[in-house]
């Protein structure tokens, strides 16, 4: 497997374990007893996580390998999937959000990383692309297929099936990233200066907000869909994430070709 597709496949399982929940939130939901605000902090917790621990994570993990990184990162990220299988109750369901969070906190940047270094610098806006491609394709495949499966055979289930993949995907990462691929270690002091530079931080800025307004009515689109329309089901959800997920894919396409 090409080292970018391989990526790709990466980033696709760090999709559907961090996004799973969006399509089985009200079954979620319904089973720790959470209102609108509690099933909202499965969310949040992650991507507050995800915020703090993840330029956190890249700096600690500068000096080793890009092999180990993602490795060790992608095996974190089992652990919070598989810990928010068996969660018993909504605070280890949270803390468990936390843990996958800061696993996808260290694969992501890793996978960029790895993925610019590995092209000439006028292929990588197309590496980025394909690295990143996988998180957009899971919302065409991997999220309406987690609403579909966890509807059927319960939420668990999903991320159950999501710890085995992302397992065999650590496994492939061992084997397939070149073992002595070292990149100069970003520092937090780097995140400073780009968050000081007016250019920098308005891209920065931008792409907060474009993400923000995307994903917030995402998140409880199976939520708003069983609200507004009642006894559609399962199949009206997992139709409408597909529409959504596509849209995602042809705009990434399109950015990295662009």
């Amino acid at each position: 497997m090409p080292l970018l597709l391989l990526l790709g496949t990466a980033s696709f399982v760090v999709g559907i374990g961090a996004f799973a929940v969006i399509g089985v939130l009200p079954l979620l939901s319904a089973d720790f007893g959470l209102g609108p605000v509690g099933a909202s902090w499965v969310m949040t917790s992650y991507a507050l996580a995800y915020a703090v621990g993840s330029p956190l994570l890249t700096s600690l993990s500068g000096r080793f390998t890009r092999q180990r990184v993602l490795v060790g990162g992608m095996l974190v990220f089992s652990c919070g999937l598989i810990g928010t299988a068996f969660a018993p109750s909504a605070e280890v369901l949270y803390a468990a959000r936390v843990v996958t969070a800061l696993g996808a906190g260290i694969v992501s940047p890793g996978a960029a990383a790895v993925a610019v270094a590995s092209v000439p610098p006028e292929r990588r806006g197309q590496a980025l692309s394909i690295a990143f491609g996988g998180i957009t394709l899971s919302q065409v495949v991997g999220v309406p297929a987690s609403s579909y499966l966890g509807y059927h055979y319960g939420w668990p289930s999903v991320f159950v099936f999501m710890t085995a993949a992302a397992v065999a995907m650590a496994i492939a990462l061992w084997l397939k990233v070149p073992s002595d691929l070292r990149i100069a270690p970003a520092r937090l002091s780097d995140l400073v200066a780009t968050l000081k530079d007016f250019n920098l931080a308005i891209a920065v800025l931008l792409t907060a907000t474009v993400m923000g307004a995307g994903w917030i009515p995402y998140t409880f689109l199976a939520a708003m869909v069983e609200e507004k329309l009642p006894g559609t089901g399962a199949g009206a959800i997992a139709v409408m994430l597909v529409a959504y997920g596509v849209c995602s894919v042809l705009g990434n396409a399109i950015g990295g070709k662009i």
